[in-house]
């Protein structure tokens, strides 16, 4: 009986995060492609950022764009990276413990949600497709698989959710691994994520930070959800005064 109800439920939430991810395609590639606010508001990002001293994105993508297979490898890293990682890291979480999963994919769910609206709301035009902005698009250039035609909005960029993304599967993989270097592998990972999508181009630091920021918060709502409910369910089951 409990094999076939962890049948069912894996099932269910393998349709879920499908249908999840389909919808988070389609909006994305959906939402407004408003190509001249999209460049007014890169340019508003690229004034912040040079305020700041954050404009470090030109240097990277030129440092690797010198350096042939570091470009090649940040390219197909972009493309296929975040995804695997993600998916390698619901897999692991469902073997070791449904809770733990239940949690982080609710996490997951809620930032990729919020970002979702963003894109619909904010379209931000990427480094590369900034005119004038002396950027090397790296996936048109050494012509990476996967990426050269693909139909998505170019539009999209802020938050980065590759950025969102690949900080739950450090913190996500730091709650269940019982090993040091394999939280060190992890943590890593945003780290590496963040740089790639500078060199290849695709995002300012603030849409990294943004993606950062997304998944701070989905994370404090869903933990905060999680202990009303177990604060609700604990206080069913106390007994009534007489």
């Amino acid at each position: 009986v409990v094999r076939r109800v962890m049948a069912a439920r894996m099932w269910r939430e393998v349709l879920l995060l499908i249908a999840g991810y389909t919808l988070y395609s389609f909006v994305r590639n959906a939402a407004p492609d408003r190509k001249g606010l999209a460049v007014a508001h890169a340019h508003d990002v690229i004034a912040l950022q040079e305020r700041l001293g954050l404009n470090v994105e030109s240097s990277i993508n030129h440092y690797f764009d010198e350096h042939v297979p570091l470009a090649v490898f940040a390219n197909y890293f972009y493309a296929i990276g975040f995804s695997l990682t993600t998916i390698v890291t619901l897999v692991v979480l469902w073997r070791i413990d449904w809770r733990v999963f239940r949690f982080h994919r609710t996490v997951l769910v809620v930032m990729t949600g919020a970002a979702m609206v963003t894109y619909w709301l904010y379209p931000l035009a990427p480094p590369r497709l900034v005119p004038d902005g002396g950027f090397v698009d790296t996936f048109i250039k050494y012509r990476t698989w996967g990426r050269l035609h693909t139909p998505a909005n170019q539009y999209a960029a802020m938050p980065s959710m590759h950025t969102g993304w690949s900080i739950w599967v450090a913190v996500s993989v730091c709650f269940v691994a019982g090993r040091w270097w394999i939280r060190v592998l992890a943590c890593s990972l945003p780290v590496v994520t963040v740089v790639v999508i500078m060199a290849t181009a695709n995002h300012f630091v603030l849409d990294a930070a943004a993606g950062a920021s997304y998944y701070a918060l989905a994370f404090t709502a869903v933990l905060i959800a999680t202990r009303r409910r177990r604060e609700r369910a604990a206080s069913r089951l106390r007994p009534t005064a007489p």
